[in-house]
């Protein structure tokens, strides 16, 4: 089994003795108290003073007032901190502020040192705190991250050289690490190019569960990419960098694949067909391709523009309505059973009944995100 190594900007915090951690914080306590007293009194020039270069960089000075204003914060007192963890450049400390009221109100903030020195990088509320503007991408999206990031990480093997991922990196990620210590890191996976590639581009990659926002405010997307019998598995993180999700953790590993797979119930397969048969359905009569575009695979998508989808298709829009009438007025019959072959594709194959008329159709579909997307879509009518 071949493991590749962790890159992160943020580790998993190590316990190490309360009376050394308490030591080495103290000075993060003290700013954080002067960086709210500061706020507390419109001198935002000295607060600003107390943030990171990062944070700075994706909260202007006037979001960073309104949060201030329309928070409790703004009825700041005293502040305690309870639970500190620090980890190489990177620390977080997490108690409570409590207002002129007699409030508490929970938070964490974590720092990063920058030029030697212990920098505010997010103020967190709820878990995501400042940052609560950041919506978590669609899942479809979050495939497209990680479907660039193992592209761009792929041709940096091919390229023998991981200058074009390192420059893909986020900025705080770059500041931890250097161009070189890539290169020391993944130099000797360079001959695996094509075996990264051909599995990045002939499978999508599947979540182990829905992505989610750390105490770090990065999103994280764990899951992997099936490859014959074994996965290629993930874990990416990302920070917001201005408006955009830059990769600030990158995770690899080659595991063995479970030896099957569970095929969706009668009453799942029922869904995935009436939802798929809907949305062409609905292109027919909108006399345009888009809405099952958007139905199916992002794999499905990224081999086939909506071009191809329109030639492929629109010789059918004139019989829109014979679809929608064997569709609607009639339900599946399955036949044969479906299965999983050994490309692990559920393959579905049924037939509409409406008079003389059958529609006959066979669905592949492939796990993609958090479930089975439609990525084959074959039909005769009779």
């Amino acid at each position: 089994m071949k493991i590749l190594k962790w890159v992160a900007a943020f580790a998993v915090v190590i316990a190490v003795l309360i009376a050394g951690i308490f030591m080495f914080t103290g000075g993060m306590v003290k700013d954080t108290k002067d960086f709210f007293i500061a706020l507390k009194n419109n001198d935002t020039a000295k607060a600003a003073s107390y943030l990171s270069k990062t944070f700075t960089d994706s909260t202007s000075v006037e979001e960073l007032e309104d949060f201030f204003d329309n928070s409790s914060l703004a009825d700041y007192k005293d502040s305690s901190w309870g639970s500190r963890n620090i980890t190489n450049d990177t620390a977080v400390i997490k108690g409570s502020v409590i207002t002129e009221s007699g409030q508490r109100i929970p938070l964490s903030v974590s720092f990063v040192k920058e030029l030697g020195k212990w920098k505010i990088l997010t103020i967190d509320i709820r878990k995501v705190g400042l940052n609560s503007k950041i919506n978590i991408p669609s899942p479809n999206e979050q495939v497209e991250l990680v479907n660039e990031a193992m592209t761009v990480f792929s041709s940096s093997l091919e390229a023998g050289s991981m200058a074009g991922f390192y420059s893909f990196l986020s900025k705080l990620l770059q500041k931890q690490k250097t161009l070189e210590e890539f290169e020391k890191i993944f130099a000797s996976y360079y001959p695996d190019a094509p075996d990264f590639r051909y599995t990045t581009t002939k499978s999508s990659p599947v979540f182990k569960q829905a992505a989610f926002v750390n105490e770090f405010n990065e999103l994280v997307i764990e899951g992997y990419y099936p490859s014959g019998k074994v996965n290629l598995e993930f874990d990416q993180k990302y920070i917001r960098e201005g408006s955009a999700w830059k990769l600030n953790g990158f995770f690899i590993e080659i595991v063995d694949a479970p030896e099957s797979y569970e095929i969706p119930t009668k009453e799942e397969q029922l869904k995935l067909v009436n939802d798929s048969m809907a949305a062409f359905v609905k292109s027919l009569k909108n006399k345009s391709m888009q809405s099952f575009y958007d139905h199916v695979s992002v794999l499905w998508r990224n081999d086939q523009d909506l071009a191809t989808f329109e030639n492929n298709f629109s010789g059918i829009y004139d019989r829109a309505d014979d679809f929608e009438n064997m569709v609607t007025g009639s339900s599946p019959i399955f036949e044969p059973e479906a299965f999983i072959d050994d490309e692990r594709i559920l393959e579905i194959k049924a037939y509409y009944l409406a008079g003389d008329s059958k529609l006959s159709f066979e669905q592949s579909y492939a796990l993609e995100a958090l479930d089975w997307k439609l990525i084959g879509f074959r039909f005769k009518v009779e």
